[in-house]
């Protein structure tokens, strides 16, 4: 299922105080910049941040799951 483009949007509209904000679709589903680095995904509607030590320390026991199968993992947000 394809992520919807108005919930992609809502997520870089939250992100804008971070920096330079830009999305790219990728078959249905959307990766997001920051600065031109990659740093979330949206897959299904549901928001994956890279993991990276700051990350870590940041967000203490998060969830860690894939995007797709065959994915590395990254943190599962929930709580947008």
């Amino acid at each position: 299922m394809a992520s919807n483009l108005k919930f992609v949007e809502f997520i870089c509209d939250q992100l804008k105080e971070a920096g330079n904000i830009r999305y790219k679709s990728m078959m249905g589903e959307y990766l997001v910049y920051v600065n031109n680095k990659y740093v979330i995904g949206i897959c299904n509607d549901q928001v994956y941040l890279k993991i990276t030590d700051k990350a870590r320390l940041l967000l203490n026991k998060k969830i860690e799951k894939p995007m797709y199968d065959g994915a590395k993992p990254s943190f599962l947000i929930n709580d947008i």
